[in-house]
């Protein structure tokens, strides 16, 4: 069982978003979009104070989320939303979010958070 001090538990604050096909690079101030993690029930709250600005990203309110592996990579797995795990530290999370686009190709988008609490 998962606990408070697992490093995925806390508050990530969504700090970049890069990549697809328009090859985006957009920041984000403090709390203006956050990921709150509870690795003890294995809930996901998110909190998107940008109206209309969900294209990237799991929508707002609660989800339920996993973690898988596949191929030797590790999966946050948040409804239809496949994440590859990047990076975590204590600080420091970084997925990747691919996006098939029917007739185009993949379309990776790489999220940068930073650990509130």
């Amino acid at each position: 069982m998962a606990h408070k001090n697992a490093p995925l538990h806390g508050i990530w604050n969504l700090v970049n978003v890069k990549g697809g096909f328009e090859a985006i690079d957009v920041s984000y101030e403090e709390r203006e979009i956050t990921w709150s993690f509870n690795e003890i029930d294995r809930k996901l709250t998110v909190v998107n104070n940008l109206l209309g600005n969900e294209l990237y990203w799991v929508s707002s309110g609660t989800h339920e989320y996993d973690m898988q592996q596949t191929n030797g990579y590790t999966y946050l797995v948040i409804e239809k939303f496949h994440l590859r795990l990047v990076t975590i530290d204590e600080k420091h999370l970084k997925v990747v979010q691919s996006i098939v686009m029917h007739g185009v190709g993949v379309s990776e988008y790489t999220l940068y958070f930073e650990k509130l609490n």
